[in-house]
C-alpha cells in the first residue's frame, strides 16, 4: 500500500513532464 502511495507523485510528475513535452513539440513542429 505504501509503495502505491509513493508512486502517485511520480505519476503526477510524469504526466506533467509529458504535458510539457507535448507543448514543446507543438512549438517546434514544422509545417507539413
Amino acid at each position: 500500500m505504501s509503495a502505491k502511495l509513493a508512486f502517485l507523485p511520480v505519476l503526477r510528475l510524469l504526466a506533467k513532464a509529458i504535458d510539457n513535452f507535448d507543448q514543446m513539440v507543438d512549438d517546434m513542429s514544422l509545417p507539413d
